[in-house]
């Protein structure tokens, strides 16, 4: 996952690309606001302040996935208790039954919350898949 980091934000800066709160309130509402809300301040409208393209949580996502893929398998189920109990958004516990599914759907949650282009997520995915990837052509020692 440094790896994907390092891959990530070298290329944030490189590209820098705007997020779509600019691109929506310099085209189309310049009042609009994303839906990505602070849990612990209650604040909302929230954007990252730094560029978008290639989606972190993506690069995230996919670096991990590919590492446990490699390890367990890609079909492996597994249940994500992360966010049970949580109520700002549906905190229940959910079920996946690849790596890869678990993977996508981080990477594509950054949509409905306003912060990313699709772009940006299948592009942190694929550097995030690539970093895993490298990492496994390393000559480790057993």
């Amino acid at each position: 996952m440094a790896d994907a980091a390092i891959a990530i934000w070298n290329s944030k800066f490189l590209y820098n690309y705007e997020r779509p709160i600019q691109y929506i309130r310099r085209n189309f509402d310049s009042n609009w606001k994303t839906n990505l809300t602070n849990p612990q301040s209650g604040q909302s409208g929230l954007t990252p302040p730094f560029p978008a393209y290639p989606s972190g949580h993506s690069g995230f996502g996919g670096s991990a996935a590919g590492i446990l893929a490699s390890t367990f398998g890609n079909q492996y189920t597994f249940t994500d208790n992360c966010h049970k109990d949580r109520t700002d958004f549906n905190g229940a516990p959910r079920t996946f039954y690849s790596f890869s599914k678990m993977a996508e759907e981080d990477a594509y949650s950054r949509l409905p919350l306003g912060v990313h282009f699709r772009m940006d997520c299948d592009e942190g995915l694929r550097l995030g898949y690539l970093a895993a990837q490298r990492v496994q052509q390393l000559p480790w020692r057993s």
